[in-house]
């Protein structure tokens, strides 16, 4: 096919037009196959291009490295660093076959396919290799799934038998071989995938209820999924009843009764389970499982996502009714969060298909999907800081891999997915993307935009011959006015209850539809009310953008933590605020360049004008999304406020060399966290960690340090501990019943021989049979 792109410019005047009740039917409303859609020349192609290309960078070999070791066979090359050999190795194996197969069916691109079909060939190697359909890259993976199926069962919240999260892991090579077949459409994938879980069935089907439950305390990705499409591939009752079992209910059951549970969970980890409850509840009928999808979306988008489509801080849920540390982190928004609540809008929107589902689809897409790859030089995102004047770290293709490279490369070969749906032969448009669909019915319709910088969108008909049909066209939320012209003649459709424009007729070869869609400006305030709030030009986030710092790591370097933006962090406080006394906060914005959409945002603290733009066009700068809203006359004492919190907080950033926040799944496994008795909780404010054996982390210095900070909440009263550094004895702590409740901080002064190590051991060890005091935060710091 070939790819281009057309610019039209036009002038109309738009009108509003009359809403009419026709719905259409959710039972018959289906998606088309990912190779029937392909991308014209666009931001999205760009991307989808890059994203080959990182594709093709990557050494199978290294990836299928584990794979090989648990089918005890000799590697070819090994592993790779980064999370594929310290513990989560063969994760992004998993996720490299679903992105071939997606890039192959997207693009038909011969390397692509060239690789898909080595990379299945070498996987079926190591499955023929196990013998009983094991197919696994999990460290160990034999012996904990040996253990697991003899009942021998250790479950934490990132663990499972000494193991960093090996349900988790498994769920990605499960997926891989399930899209092999539905996407990349290889009957050797089916047949692995099928076998695959034939053995996970048998490891498990001993197991209680109870058992598994306790299983899935540990992180285990979308299980339940993977056993609902074998159930819909075979028909066998047996995956249905796995895919229930494999349901964690500790989440399901409050969802299901509307209750919000979310406060301090692992956001990611929820996400797939509840795409896994969503297909459950489609295909068997359930009316618990869907609405318990439904609820979660709804709690999610509503009252959890910033304006990009984003949640989470620090990969956590945090209070709904507080933001404050989604301005303050510089670990916003997880990119894999957003990965799969694309995917549970998708399966969400095919049951029952409602425009809130593709309202938030399209948003999140835009904003917080077609902005994580690097335009130019690939690379994909883990966090979105919300922070003002922060910025984002990007993934170096050799070095980085990180949970979010393993979504990421699958992200940006599969934007043909929620473009168009069919009716029958009606045909639905539900994203602005410059397009080809070929509906194999004797239909080809282009789809010809370079939407959000021009605003509207044609499609032009290839038919056999005349063809009745009809042609819905999705009205976004954002969209007030418009106008609709066939073959340059004005019309005036139905509106549907369902939000789309009907045009009902019969249509002929070189039938033309223009569709305006001017872009309103709006904003959007937190969910939490507070006076914080981003500005968008229809459903474009848009930014100020800054200049970089000096130090600032634009691109991962392999090191555990180098996803994080470690760059100095700019005083919230002096990020430029936006002044009014009525309250008319989007008066001050005007268009600047709408072949760009800039746009001059005046009326600021600073007494400056700042050019906002795009968010999704800003690469390797800092940035600025959300402003502080206020009244002239309260932003002098707002602002003296923020700083006397601020500075204390900077100024303990400024000297803290690693930090651990307990309690919190990945800061701890990203400190190798070791449990010999501890439990977790979640305080006022943060999560924490207590102790009635041993815990402990390794942390990391690299450079002459001198204290270790450990924060604890007010459960200490009665509870007493040793801290030991690499072996060293440095404080018995213990606390009285009569102890005031309130936060205590323990600073310990670092013996001479302990400050200039590059890796430290800390132990807390509780003692006198008393629990340890629970620990909330704990920072090595150099001064």
């Amino acid at each position: 096919m070939n790819i281009w792109s057309m610019k039209i410019a036009f002038n109309v005047g738009y009108i509003l037009i009359s809403l009419i009740s026709t719905l259409p039917s959710a039972a018959q409303l289906l998606p088309f196959r990912l190779g029937q859609v392909e991308i014209l020349e666009g931001p999205f192609k760009n991307a989808e291009q890059r994203n080959k290309e990182y594709l093709l960078k990557l050494d199978a070999d290294r990836l299928l490295a584990p794979f090989y070791k648990n089918a005890g066979l000799t590697p070819k090359a090994e592993n790779y660093g980064n999370w594929e050999n310290t513990g989560l190795d063969g994760h992004v194996g998993g996720h490299y076959v679903s992105a071939l197969a997606m890039m192959k069916a997207a693009t038909g691109d011969k390397e692509i396919s060239k690789r898909f079909d080595y990379v299945l060939k070498e996987l079926k190697k190591c499955q023929e290799a196990a013998g009983n359909g094991m197919l696994t890259g999990v460290v160990n993976g034999k012996k904990v799934f040996g253990e697991v199926s003899n009942g021998d069962i250790r479950a934490t919240s990132f663990g499972l038998n000494d193991g960093w999260v090996p349900l988790y892991n498994q769920h990605k090579i499960f997926a891989g071989l399930k899209d092999a077949y539905e996407i990349g459409e290889s009957e050797l994938g089916k047949t692995m995938f099928i076998d695959l879980c034939n053995w996970f069935f048998e490891i498990t089907k001993n197991l209680t209820d109870e058992q598994i439950q306790n299983m899935l305390r540990s992180e285990h990705g979308g299980l339940n999924e993977v056993f609902l499409d074998a159930y819909s591939l075979t028909g066998e009752q047996k995956f249905l009843e796995l895919a229930y079992r494999f349901s964690h209910q500790t989440l399901l059951k409050p969802l299901a009764k509307g209750e919000d549970p979310l406060t301090g969970m692992h956001a990611n980890t929820q996400i797939p389970k509840v795409v896994g409850f969503a297909k459950i509840g489609d295909t068997d009928k359930n009316a618990d499982y869907l609405t318990a999808a439904q609820n979660f979306w709804n709690k999610v988008v509503n009252e959890r996502s910033v304006a990009i489509g984003g949640n989470s801080v620090r990969e956590h849920f945090h209070p709904k009714d507080d933001f404050s540390t989604m301005i303050s982190s510089e670990q916003g928004p997880e990119n894999c969060n957003t990965y799969n609540m694309l995917r549970l809008s998708k399966a969400l929107y095919f049951n029952e298909p409602q425009a809130k589902y593709i309202d938030y689809y399209e948003r999140a897409l835009y904003n917080n999907i077609l902005s994580s790859i690097h335009p130019e030089k690939g690379g994909f995102v883990y966090f979105n800081p919300m922070r003002p004047n922060h910025y984002r770290v990007y993934s170096s293709v050799q070095e980085d891999f990180w949970c979010c490279v393993g979504s990421g490369i699958e992200n940006h070969g599969k934007y043909g997915e929620m473009v168009y749906a069919h009716n029958g032969d009606n045909l639905y448009v539900h994203l602005f993307i410059a397009s080809k669909l070929d509906t194999e019915n004797g239909l080809v319709l282009t789809q010809k935009t370079c939407f959000p910088y021009e605003q509207q969108t044609q499609f032009e008909l290839t038919l056999d011959s005349p063809k009745a049909f009809s042609l819905f066209l999705r009205k976004p939320e954002w969209l007030e006015a418009t106008e609709i012209f066939v073959n340059e003649e004005k019309i005036n459709p139905e509106l549907t209850v369902g939000q789309y424009f009907k045009i009902n007729r019969t249509w002929k070869n070189g039938d033309v539809i223009r569709y305006a869609l001017p872009l309103n400006i709006s904003l959007e305030k937190l969910p939490d009310d507070s006076n914080w709030g981003a500005f968008k030009a229809g459903p474009i986030v848009l930014a100020a953008e800054y200049e970089a710092q000096e130090g600032d790591n634009f691109f991962g370097d392999g090191s555990r933590m180098g996803h994080v933006a470690k760059g100095k962090l700019i005083p919230v406080y002096e990020a430029p605020a936006v002044l009014d006394a009525t309250g008319d906060y989007t008066s001050h914005l005007k268009p600047q360049n709408q072949s760009k959409l800039t746009y001059e945002l005046t009326g600021l603290s600073t007494g400056k004008p700042l050019t906002l733009k795009p968010y999704l066009a800003i690469h390797e700068k800092r940035y600025q999304v959300y402003f502080q809203l206020s009244n002239p006359d309260d932003f002098e004492k707002q602002q003296a406020e923020q700083k006397a919190v601020e500075e204390k907080q900077l100024a303990l950033e400024k000297i803290t060399v690693d930090r651990i926040t307990l309690g919190e799944q990945q800061p701890e496994s990203d400190h190798f966290f070791k449990d010999g008795g501890s439990y977790r909780g979640l305080g006022a404010d943060s999560y924490y960690r207590s102790t009635w054996g041993s815990i402990s982390y390794q942390l990391k210095a690299g450079q002459k340090v001198k204290r270790l900070l450990l924060v604890m909440n007010d459960l200490i009263a009665n509870r007493a501990m040793e801290v030991w550094l690499n072996g060293n004895l440095l404080d018995q702590i213990a606390f009285d019943q009569n102890e005031p409740e309130n936060r205590h901080e323990v600073s310990i002064l670092l013996p001479k021989n302990l400050r200039k190590l590059n890796q430290y051991i800390l132990e807390i060890k509780a003692v006198d049979g008393k629990h340890s005091p629970a620990i909330t935060d704990i920072r090595l710091l150099k001064k």
